[in-house]
């Protein structure tokens, strides 16, 4: 189980027998207290026990105001710490990205944690056997032997329409995931999973400068603490508001960091952009190449690296970004995060926010269509653009009561009933489309920006950097989802963040000062790839004929997938999942969850 993890640990591996009851095991990436961390490691008085994946962010504060009779200098130890003088209600005051397990000898009881936005990833199963047995990742829990694995139906459909499997569920039925910002303990044989953490209440009465002047004050306070380490930090940096504002900040605490950029060859590159505000900041510069790939070949290797069905377009790339700077450093700061606390995707948002405007046209898209070509003559053009963006998103809004379920249908690579025709004759129906959020409603426009935090973030964006980093010995830290940050960012109404116009606007008001005019002006980017031009390469017609059109294939158990000469209305992404998902079936062994299970 360990040599299974060896990826995400190639500074050491560790296991620990705890009498007949427990083993714990250890993979290493050693960040912090590079002599005296080693894990699992065990409380001088021999009662508990932990490993331990993340970085506790801060924890010299903690150390200092928790009593403990430490032995080393590692964050690893804090963890025991508070255990013993709080015990299962550590985690609310534990800040950082963290997942970890703690074996009490003495309670024959082990006590699991994950952080509240799911930046590491917890896995666990009970076996028929009756062993508990968990992990970073679904590869280390099946190279123990101790299980099959069995297809769950809803995890791919909701793959299927998402690209992602849902951050709450795994791909197999028999095993589990502790969601973000949940605890576990297993005692005799049973397993209780609750709730620590939640949304914050929405404030009011916080005007635009308040909560700016609050905004920034925190946001150097995460990336302070995030600068803590026992090995040099360095830091990406494109030409976006979010990874620019981070390494600012960085600059402020450290000059001497290096800023990593990435150019893809004939691709549209930030990397100048990047470059002109390093030098403003006074950071080093680094400039990646990433020269010719192959994309299928790296899509064949990222397959086993997810474990689960996972097609965002962006991975490859980002697997391809973590491999170079692995070569340079071991930790990097990230910009990660904040598109979805603070109203980044407003290519998205910007449309929910006329959501009751689509009804006031009567969901009459011909009429709206007509209304901006009207204005488009008259050369209103911005609000002729204005409508014509309304007419396009308006079939997301058609019998959607919540704004959050209009973003989850336009976040969907096809429609519900699109799925229902594809998924047809396996029996392996889905349910009614996409799962209810967790968190406690609030206002529409909030509630979209929550859902696209437990949703979208926790599932698609942070397994994604997670695993493509780790895979590569790299660890990345996420200023802004530092608790504090996060919390304050979460609680302010979407005025402040959103409108017709103009995207991050409470991080505007606090940094627009210190970034170059040619950020603040630029547009969103990021590290999407060609789908549309990969499927109609050589390799990847290939790839298609291979694993989708030849009848053999293990996905023709649960699709109904027409050949390509009769698949025109197949939009791209949908065919790529398709792909990946046969790819991946082929790749890995398992049942289906179905009266007449077939043993694949």
């Amino acid at each position: 189980m360990v040599d299974a993890l060896r990826h995400r640990g190639p500074d050491g591996l560790g296991i620990l027998e705890i009498g007949s009851h427990a083993v714990l095991g250890h993979a290493r990436l050693a960040i912090v207290d590079l002599a005296g961390g080693a894990q699992p490691m065990r409380s001088r008085n021999g009662r508990h026990a932990v490993t331990f994946n993340g970085e506790i962010y801060g924890y010299r504060e903690l150390r200092a105001a928790t009593e403990y009779p430490y032995a080393t200098d590692s964050d690893t130890e804090v963890l025991l710490a508070m255990y013993a003088n709080a015990g299962s209600k550590m985690a609310r005051g534990l800040p950082g990205m963290f997942a970890f397990a703690i074996w009490d000898d003495q309670e024959k009881s082990l006590f699991c944690a994950r952080d509240r936005f799911g930046e590491k990833p917890f896995y666990y199963t009970l076996t028929p056997g009756g062993d508990f047995v968990f992990a970073s990742e679904i590869k280390s829990i099946l190279a123990s032997g101790l299980l099959h694995p069995v297809l769950d139906a809803e995890s791919v459909a909701h793959f299927l329409q998402k690209s992602y499997v849902h951050p709450h569920r795994s791909i197999y039925s028999n095993v589990s995931v502790l969601p973000p910002g949940h605890c576990l303990i297993y005692r005799d044989g049973k397993v209780s999973v609750e709730k620590y953490w939640g949304f914050p209440r929405l404030r009011g009465g916080i005007s635009l400068e308040e909560a700016g002047e609050e905004l920034g004050r925190l946001l150097r306070a995460a990336v302070a603490k995030q600068l803590v380490a026992d090995v040099p930090i360095s830091g990406f940096l494109s030409s976006g508001l979010d990874s620019t504002t981070i390494m600012a900040i960085a600059a402020e605490n450290n000059p001497d960091l290096t800023a990593f950029s990435f150019d893809f060859e004939g691709a549209d590159s930030e990397a100048d952009i990047a470059e002109r505000s390093a030098k403003r900041y006074g950071l080093n510069f680094q400039r990646l190449r990433i020269g010719d790939f192959d994309p299928v070949e790296i899509l064949h290797k990222t397959i086993s690296i997810y474990d689960e069905p996972f097609a965002d377009s962006s991975s490859i790339p980002t697997y391809l970004i973590s491999q170079a700077a692995a070569e340079y450093t071991k930790v990097a700061l990230t910009g990660d995060g904040g598109d979805e606390l603070l109203g980044g995707y407003d290519f998205q948002y910007r449309a929910l926010l006329r959501i009751d405007e689509s009804k006031a046209w009567g969901g009459n898209r011909a009429l709206v269509y007509l209304a901006a070509k009207i204005l488009w003559k008259l050369r209103f053009r911005a609000a002729s653009m204005g409508l014509s963006e309304l007419g396009d998103r308006m079939p997301f809004f058609w019998g959607c009561e919540e704004r959050w379920q209009a973003l989850a249908g336009m976040r969907a690579t096809c429609s519900f009933n699109g799925l229902q025709r594809l998924l047809g004759p396996s029996g392996l129906y889905p349910g009614a489309g996409h799962p209810d959020p967790s968190f406690e409603r609030q206002r529409p426009m909030e509630d979209a920006l929550f859902y696209d935090t437990e949703t979208y973030m926790a599932g698609q964006i942070l397994v994604k950097i997670d695993r493509a980093s780790m895979a590569n010995g790299l660890e990345l830290r996420a200023p802004f989802l530092d608790v504090e940050f996060a919390e304050f960012a979460l609680s302010l109404p979407a005025n402040l963040k959103i409108s017709r116009t103009s995207s991050k606007i409470v991080l505007r008001q606090a940094f627009e000062a210190v970034w170059n005019e040619e950020v603040a002006t630029n547009y969103k980017r990021g590290f999407g790839s060609p789908i549309e031009k990969w499927l109609r390469t050589p390799g990847f017609r290939s790839l298609i004929e291979d694993y989708l059109v030849r009848p053999n294939r293990k996905i023709h158990e649960i699709v109904r997938y027409a050949p390509p000469s009769n698949s025109g209305n197949y939009p791209a992404p949908l065919t790529y999942n398709l792909l990946v998902l046969s790819l991946w079936m082929e790749q890995n062994s398992f049942s289906f969850s179905r009266t007449a299970a077939c043993s694949c």
